[in-house]
């Protein structure tokens, strides 16, 4: 019998899966008796749901029961319940998307569509802090040269965890990295951030641990230029930490993304970067994700 997640996982996943693509033909559409309208204004909480499929496609591969079996009941049954709320929107969809065939009148959103799409962007960010450490691949993070696996005191090997992005900033530019991170969490993509590091940060020598992901760990950095970047030590040791990997295997590292022109040490002026004056934070969590699979 399969484990109760792997069940939930599977039919969250399948109720995504099972809406109608964007690109339907109106006939089908009106065979599975989904008006058209309804459906074209409930399509930004498919988007939202989309990348919760793409992010369960792996543990539909195999049978995960065996390392579910590890997790606490209590663990299981939370993210059970997510999943059952993701399954339960998926299918909703359909029923409030329904043409009126009679005097009885289908239930709808009451346009309320934009705020269950926001809804399901934090159910995704539930789920991906849950699930996202038992993932069997990344769909990302696959590309990311690892250091393998580290030894401890005891001569057992720890997993070392690898990013797919890193992000250095100054904290007086925050308010926008913050929403670029929490986007890029929400959509799938592995991103070192403070915020989300301050339990594994806590204790740490953090010149050492901020080199490693800076220097080794990450597969690109996104450096946010500002007048106050090149004043602080702690962006400047991340970048340096970068720059020196760049350096040591002749490859794209950091991505420069500019509040404004302040120049930056060892930064060449005809570096290519994002002027993030002309690019919302949602637009930059876009191109960050392309750059990503290339």
């Amino acid at each position: 019998m399969s484990h109760p997640l792997q069940v939930a996982i599977e039919a969250a996943r399948g109720a995504i899966r099972a809406l109608p693509s964007t690109d339907e033909p109106l006939q089908r559409m009106t065979e599975r008796g989904i008006d058209r309208g309804k459906y074209d204004a409930a399509l930004p909480i498919r988007e939202k749901l989309l990348p919760i499929a793409d992010f369960l496609d792996p543990f539909s591969a195999t049978d995960q029961s065996a390392r579910f079996n590890e997790i606490p009941r209590p663990v299981v049954n939370s993210i059970v319940g997510t999943l059952d709320q993701i399954k339960n929107i998926a299918e909703q969809m359909l029923t409030k998307c329904q043409r009126q065939t009679s005097n009885l009148v289908p239930p709808s959103y009451g346009n309320s569509e934009l705020m269950m799409a926001r809804h399901v962007e934090t159910l995704h960010g539930q789920i991906y802090s849950e699930l996202n450490n038992l993932k069997p691949v990344s769909r990302i993070s696959t590309s990311v040269q690892s250091p393998g696996s580290i030894t401890n005191a005891r001569g057992d090997a720890d997993i070392v965890q690898t990013y797919d992005v890193a992000l250095s900033f100054a904290g007086e530019d925050r308010e926008y990295v913050d929403e670029v991170a929490r986007i890029l969490k929400t959509q799938g993509v592995n991103v070192f951030y403070d915020k989300f590091e301050t339990v594994e940060l806590w204790g740490c020598n953090l010149a050492d641990h901020l080199g490693e992901v800076y220097g080794k760990r990450s597969q690109f950095v996104v450096i946010f230029i500002s007048t106050h970047y090149p004043l602080k030590g702690w962006p400047r040791h991340e970048r340096q930490s970068a720059q020196a990997r760049a350096i040591r295997e002749n490859k794209i590292v950091l991505l420069p993304a500019r509040f404004d022109d302040t120049e930056i040490e060892g930064l060449p002026s005809s570096t290519a970067y994002i002027d993030l004056r002309k690019t919302s934070p949602r637009e930059l969590a876009e191109l960050i994700q392309r750059k990503l699979r290339k």
